[in-house]
């Protein structure tokens, strides 16, 4: 693990959208998706969630330069709540 405090401007962001709390229910909402890098660190996600219910964002980054393998020691879970 290497930290510069600089942003990650050339990695890829992962997301997948799981309903349920995280590896509760395993019941991904379509594949995984790439986030938009918009330049400076900063990556969009747009997600449309129509049911109301609690959701979990799994979040994964792969470093420019790192392999695959490396998403999952930089993976965030996100709660979502719709109403």
């Amino acid at each position: 693990m290497c930290l510069t405090k600089k942003p990650l401007t050339s990695a890829q962001v992962i997301v997948g959208i799981e309903k349920g709390a995280p590896m509760s229910t395993m019941n991904m909402i379509g594949p995984m998706f790439d986030g938009e890098n918009l330049g400076n660190g900063e990556y969009l996600v747009k997600v449309a969630l129509n049911e109301k219910g609690y959701y979990t964002m799994h979040t994964h980054v792969i470093p420019a330069g790192k392999s695959m393998h490396s998403m999952m020691f930089n993976h965030e879970d996100i709660g979502i709540v719709v109403k």
